[in-house]
């Protein structure tokens, strides 16, 4: 595990190698075929790192609550909104724009990021909620949250391998891990972890 102290303005080696673990479980033909649903941020770290592997701009749909983060998605030419007439309301948050995405899409939606970089007590509700979603076998799900030690109800998480335990409990599924350490333009040394469903 490594620790980023360089350029602020280039991605950190751990995210970006966590980004290429995450995005390797896609078959070929539909990492570049298919549309991808990512939460822009304002670095808009996934939406450059998929560009930069060839992804085109149509078949990459960001979102975020943040309009600055929107914005400067918007200026690396993806989408950036969901629809109201299906998600019967105007909204740019990773539910709503999955949902939207998942119902145009179907079987061509090749994967959903939720890489909200909070804890699991409150990315979990979230994650379930697209969980919840009637997607194709072949979508990717992923998630990445903050591995700070915490209490949730009766439950201590201590270490990777009680989060894990948690998250598969939590969700109902099968999950690979990824800890990593993340050095950004925002979080100087948070201890995050990336998990893909299997």
């Amino acid at each position: 595990m490594s620790l980023y102290h360089g350029d602020k303005n280039l991605p950190s080696p751990p995210k970006e190698l966590t980004r290429s673990w995450l995005y390797s479980s896609i078959n070929r033909h539909d990492f570049f075929n298919k549309q991808h649903v990512v939460i822009a941020s304002r670095e808009c770290g996934d939406i450059l790192f998929l560009k930069k592997f060839g992804v085109k701009n149509e078949n990459i749909i960001a979102c975020d609550k943040d309009t600055v983060a929107l914005r400067r998605a918007k200026k690396l030419g993806v989408f950036t909104y969901a629809y109201p007439k299906v998600v019967n309301e105007v909204s740019t948050d990773i539910i709503a724009t999955a949902k939207w995405a998942a119902y145009l899409y179907k079987a061509n939606l090749a994967s959903i990021n939720v890489d909200l970089c909070v804890n699991l007590k409150t990315g979990l509700p979230i994650l379930n909620e697209i969980l919840a979603l009637k997607l194709s076998k072949k979508t990717k799900v992923f998630f990445t949250f903050s591995r700070r030690s915490g209490r949730l109800g009766p439950v201590e998480l201590r270490n990777d391998a009680s989060r894990h335990a948690y998250l598969e409990q939590q969700t109902g599924k099968k999950w690979e891990i990824f800890p990593y350490i993340s050095w950004t333009n925002n979080s100087h040394g948070a201890i995050m972890m990336a998990a893909r469903m299997i």
